[in-house]
């Protein structure tokens, strides 16, 4: 009862605001073209003859009001009522009307899927009356299936002629000579898949930057053992054990490993160190070896 009662007041409230035009239409379409949360909407009111007045009530709040008359910028007077927004249009000599703006509250989001719902009104004659509503781009309309025992379908009235620009997929709902009066109630529910194109790019990446990753790490391999034939033979079993160990390890494992002395493994570190094939740091009470490409660019933590 309430919601029949506020459909009236909004039908009169339009039928108060709108002015007696010195024409009627011959074309009234409306675009809607949603993006998140926000409806644009595109009005275009093409009258048989030329208008020196027109108006537009949308029963929402909105901004970016935008009007132009037969291709010409034009300024309006907008203004916040109780129950949307009036926009109307003074002392212009045109045909085509159209109106721009954004709209705001008119989608609503249930168990992750987006509603987007309007009452169209039917306030003055026309011989062509039609509705487009375009979802985000990547959307989609949601399967019927998820609807199932909701008594819901996925857009609405379901007579609607669904199709896609390439870009976008749209719904829409051409009226000829509707009746004066008529109420268009349009419902479209729909969702943000997950874009597939994006993972596989994302997947593509990964991939491209582990082969990167283990090329380096193969070309540094190959240069370090390209240096082991010229080596002592203890200084090539310390590599060998450093390379073992990917690169890295405790010199007291060294010591353990070779039976070498400390002191002894302690030259051999030395002379890898000067060569500029390993560096030597503290970490804790520990000295840790580490094979290194370029000696001067190796940072040490």
């Amino acid at each position: 009862m309430r919601i029949a009662r506020f459909a009236i007041i909004i039908i009169l409230l339009s039928i108060i605001i709108a002015p007696v035009h010195s024409s009627s239409l011959k074309n009234w379409d409306i675009e809607v073209s949603l993006d998140e949360m926000v409806s644009n909407f595109k009005v275009v009111l093409e009258y048989n003859d030329t208008v020196t007045k027109s108006d537009y009530f949308i029963n929402a709040k909105i901004s970016n009001v935008h009007v132009t008359a037969d291709e010409k910028k034009i300024d309006c007077e907008v203004s916040a009522q109780e129950l949307g927004t009036s926009i109307v249009c003074n002392n212009i000599s045109a045909r085509v009307i159209t109106y721009e703006f954004s709209a705001y509250e008119l989608i609503s989001i249930s168990s992750k899927l987006n509603i987007f719902r309007y009452r169209f009104p039917i306030l003055e004659p026309t011989e062509r009356f039609s509705v487009t509503v375009k979802l985000p781009v990547g959307a989609v309309l949601v399967e019927q299936s998820r609807l199932e025992g909701t008594g819901l379908q996925r857009y609405e009235p379901s007579w609607g002629i669904s199709s896609s620009d390439g870009r976008r997929i749209f719904v829409s709902w051409p009226i000829s000579n509707p009746k004066l009066g008529d109420t268009l109630n349009v419902g479209v529910i729909y969702e943000q898949p997950i874009n597939i194109n994006l993972i596989l790019i994302g997947a593509i990446i990964i991939i491209i930057l582990l082969i990167i990753f283990s090329i380096a790490f193969f070309l540094k391999r190959d240069r370090i053992h390209a240096v082991l034939p010229v080596l002592t033979p203890s200084e090539r079993k310390v590599m060998e054990i450093l390379l073992r160990e990917k690169g890295e390890v405790d010199q007291r494992k060294i010591v353990n490993e070779t039976d070498f002395s400390k002191s002894k493994v302690s030259r051999i570190v030395q002379s890898l160190e000067d060569r500029g094939l390993v560096i030597r740091y503290k970490k804790g009470r520990a000295n840790k070896i580490k094979i290194v490409h370029n000696i001067k660019k190796e940072k040490v933590g």
